[in-house]
């Protein structure tokens, strides 16, 4: 389908084609019948010259408008359909890299982790999905002041994965990307929905590290290398925590996805899942999404699709790609949402 700017093009070198002919040309002023009875006649003495002249200077008219069509094509008369159905698909794809996931990644990150990361005995660790009222998310967050993160400590308890949440201020830095915090001496358990404070130090050594501990992280999991094989966690190498900004993007997650909901609560999910670092070893990390639970009965509703809507990155999706530490573990770098 054209347009109407190339129609118009077609239109004009059709008009201006057919009145340069020499049979057209003779209708009209003195001047035209000078050029084309004496000029050409200096030019041709034979009739058949004229004939092929007159073959040429059509054909010539016909490349010369096919190449200005070729322009316009290519310019300012451009398709609607051709131009904008591809940025169309380009703002339905979620950007890679970013720290929102879909319900696809998820799922996948999740079932990595499952098969990479396992107990001594190679049985799976319990409880790596949990979750906490938003509300009382809220409420714990609240008394930090300024430009606010949640620093998520993984820990074990006989068996079972234990999250420890830590209140963090970020210190901007001369990078506009990147910030530096201090570690406060204090950790909250979460714990069948209730953040519990324990004394920092003393959660991470009784949940994280203490040497032959029969219930520390370090000393009871096992994680699988780029070939597969099953290797002890090593403290100082291994994550142990991530840290994710509040106003930056759990906020925003909650945000996009607030309701109001009537008939249910809000709650924040956290989720062991496993992303490849760029030896291709699958590093533990955590995936925040929203739930929805009925204020009367029982299931969920998991406000997770595959969905992408511009301007809302977190519209029905969860959130991940906080900074891991190690290596970053005073300090947070912001990744696009």
């Amino acid at each position: 389908m054209w347009t109407i700017a190339q129609v118009r093009v077609y239109n004009t070198l059709s008009s201006c084609a057919t009145r340069s002919l020499p049979e057209n040309r003779e209708k009209g002023n003195g001047a035209e019948k000078f050029f084309w009875g004496q000029k050409m006649r200096t030019m041709l003495n034979t009739r058949s010259g004229k004939r092929e002249s007159q073959f040429w200077l059509v054909m010539l008219l016909a490349l010369v408008g096919l190449a200005v069509l070729c322009v316009a094509c290519g310019g300012g008369g451009q398709r609607p359909e051709a131009s904008t159905a591809p940025l169309g698909k380009a703002l339905r794809a979620a950007p890679p890299d970013s720290m929102h996931l879909t319900d696809a990644a998820f799922q996948t990150y999740r079932a990595d982790f499952d098969k990479a990361y396992s107990l001594l005995d190679g049985s799976p660790l319990f409880a790596t999905q949990q979750e906490i009222a938003w509300s009382d998310l809220e409420a714990w967050i609240t008394p930090m002041e300024g430009l606010r993160a949640v620093r998520f400590e993984y820990g074990l308890r006989d068996s079972a994965f234990v999250l420890g949440l830590v209140r963090l201020k970020l210190d901007s830095t001369a990078t506009p990307d990147l910030f530096t915090y201090q570690l406060p001496d204090s950790v909250f358990e979460l714990a069948g929905g209730t953040l519990v404070p324990h004394a920092g130090g003393r959660w991470r050594t009784d949940r994280q590290y203490k040497a032959g501990g029969s219930s520390t992280y370090f000393a009871n999991v096992l994680r699988a290398d780029d070939r597969g094989a099953l290797l002890p966690l090593a403290h100082g190498t291994d994550a142990q925590a991530i840290v994710m900004p509040w106003e930056l993007e759990l906020e925003p997650l909650h945000n996009a996805n607030s309701g109001p909901y009537t008939d249910s609560t809000l709650h924040a999910v956290f989720t062991c899942i496993a992303r490849p670092d760029s030896a291709k070893v699958l590093q533990h990390h955590l995936a925040v999404h929203l739930r929805l639970r009925p204020n009367k009965g029982t299931g969920h509703r998991d406000l997770l699709d595959n969905s992408y809507t511009p301007g809302k990155p977190f519209r029905m999706h969860g959130a991940d790609l906080g900074s891991s530490c190690p290596p970053k573990c005073a300090s947070y770098q912001l990744v696009p949402q």
